[in-house]
């Protein structure tokens, strides 16, 4: 949730540290049209982040 004040940017900001893993499309594209980039997104953030 943005507290700067900016309002033209859609991304939302998390203060606490985390990793952003960016695919296409948006929330309601996810489910149908994107399911592929996502799973590919989160399967390579899980091995990154735990197959070290």
């Amino acid at each position: 949730m943005r507290t700067d004040g900016a309002t033209d940017d859609w991304r939302s900001t998390w203060p606490q540290p985390h990793d952003a893993v960016d695919i296409p499309g948006n929330h309601e594209e996810l489910p149908y049209e994107q399911v592929e980039a996502f799973t590919t997104g989160i399967r390579e953030w899980l091995h990154q982040t735990f197959d070290r």
